[in-house]
């Protein structure tokens, strides 16, 4: 009798503790939203590569944004919530001061999210304003970014001729540039700079957010606005976000690639193995993958699924004249600006190997739709959804594949490697105007899954548990305390007897 009394008072602890830890280590896992004041006395870490900066805290992230060290290492250890995100805090709201960065930057995995800037800044509107260096396995949501000239979720622009490696980065961010020849993209606004030797990588990186240019003569891309600096190299990216223009210079990857010189001795800007899936939408020089090659670019191996709609603008240009109608395409609007030139700059190879679906793209102004499909039919190619395959298209099987879940698209080997993102998740609601927004036109069905980079996956930054979790620790508490209760009532009984 006596053994039994103690084996009881001893599951009788072992509750009463449970009890405590439940709730306890639920109020502990959710991510903390920083409180828009304290910064950290310093950060862990010597700032090498072997003992870079920590950042664990929003604390920690506002050190980092006024003490900012040329040419260090830094790491994200958590994921941080700089503010509570709401859609209708977009405009007009701004939260965050870009920062001049060199150095490396490793999200390792882990998100940036709640971050504003609305205004008229002339600099770049970005999590940092101008970056050399590497960055890398970052992911920004929640966030809205709006400026006047270089416009995106990570860098501006570059500011100077040195090395950029963008790499394994997600952007659910929406970009809004307000002012003409601005330069707006999911991850870099400008990327214009020449010299010899460095090289400029975008890699691996997937763009949710919508990109959009609210004033005419504006270069917009779901990865990148415009480069046309040597050795500039985008690969393995894709769009899912809407792009929109009012004119000119609009692509689901970049707005413009290239210069005007066709001197290529100094390097090549190059757009290959790439996706777009969003819609892009503009009044002319728009494209699936980009607006403008110029003779030193070349885009290859690209895909592009959304539809590409030419619209009359707001203020009457284009889309009805003559020399400007055609300057649109399922996968390039204008290269090069003489028609004559097409044959020779396919045989150069400025443009190989890409192709879009058939019928995606449109001329709203324009009764005869389908004779406008692509301008450059030479150097592009429509394909019926059935013929859309790796070996059909002659694509490495090691980058492309197909996505049976969803209908069988093409898509990036890395992209259906990776753990699945859900949208209602973590992409953030609508916050650009309508007027400069284009209708939502990708069937949900024909959606590819968004997923991210294998080496930073969100699924890998230990979101906060969703309310439903907190509520079924909330019940296993309570029914932990029922059966405590119960075996107090009992136990007394038990000593009776």
């Amino acid at each position: 009798m006596k053994r039994t009394s103690i084996s009881i008072r001893i599951i009788l602890s072992l509750l009463l503790t449970l009890t405590l830890v439940i709730p306890f280590t639920a109020v502990v896992s959710a991510d903390d939203v920083y409180d828009g004041t304290s910064v950290s006395a310093a950060l862990s870490g010597d700032g090498s590569e072997t003992s870079p900066y920590l950042i664990s805290s929003g604390a920690d992230l506002a050190y980092f944004a006024a003490n900012a060290e040329a040419g260090k290492c830094y790491k994200l250890t958590e994921n941080i919530v700089w503010s509570s995100y709401t859609a209708a805090a977009g405009t007009g709201t701004t939260n965050w001061t870009p920062v001049a960065f060199s150095g490396t930057f490793d999200g390792d995995g882990h998100y940036i999210a709640g971050l504003y800037i609305s205004g008229t800044s002339t600099t770049g509107t970005a999590l940092f304003s101008t970056a050399i260096g590497t960055i890398k396995n970052l992911t920004i949501k929640d966030s809205y970014f709006e400026g006047a000239t270089y416009v995106a979720a990570l860098v501006g622009a570059l500011p100077e001729a040195a090395p950029l490696t963008i790499e394994n980065c997600v952007n659910y961010a929406d970009i809004v540039g307000t002012s003409k020849n601005s330069y707006i993209g999911g991850f870099m606004g400008n990327a214009n700079k020449f010299a010899e030797g460095y090289n400029f990588t975008f890699r691996r990186c997937v763009n949710y957010g919508s990109v959009t240019s609210k004033t005419s003569n504006a270069y917009a891309g779901g990865i990148v606005g415009g480069g046309n600096a040597y050795n500039f190299v985008v690969e393995e990216c894709a769009n899912f976000g809407n792009i929109s223009g009012v004119t000119a210079l609009v692509g689901g990857i970049m707005g413009q690639i290239g210069g005007s010189s066709s001197d290529k001795s100094l390097g090549t800007p190059v757009i290959r193995n790439c996706v777009n899936y969003g819609a892009v939408s503009a009044d002319r020089v728009i494209g699936g993958i980009t607006g403008r090659v110029y003779p030193n670019a070349k885009v290859e191996n690209c895909v592009n699924y959304g539809e590409v709609t030419a619209k009359l603008s707001a203020d009457g240009l284009a889309s009805t004249k003559a020399d400007q109608v055609n300057q649109w395409g399922g996968v390039v609007g204008n290269c090069p600006d003489n028609p004559a030139d097409r044959d020779t700059y396919s045989a150069l190879g400025e443009i190989a190997n890409c192709f879009y679906l058939n019928g995606c793209a449109k001329n709203s102004s324009v009764a005869d739709a389908a004779s406008y499909i692509d301008t450059y039919k030479k150097l592009t190619t429509g394909k019926d959804a059935a013929d859309m395959t790796v070996s059909g298209l002659g694509l490495s099987e090691n980058i492309w594949t197909t996505d049976a879940a969803n209908g069988g698209r093409l898509t990036l080997v890395y992209l259906v490697a990776s753990a699945p993102v859900t949208p209602e998740d973590t992409t953030p609601a609508e916050t650009t105007p309508a007027e400069t927004t284009p209708a939502e036109t990708t069937p949900v069905e024909t959606t590819p899954v968004e997923t991210t980079p294998v080496e930073t996956t969100p699924a890998d930054t230990d979101p906060a548990p969703s309310t439903g979790d907190g509520n079924v620790l909330l019940i296993c508490a309570a029914a932990v305390m029922a059966v405590c209760a119960l075996v107090a009532a009992v136990l007394p009984r038990k000593k009776a007897e």
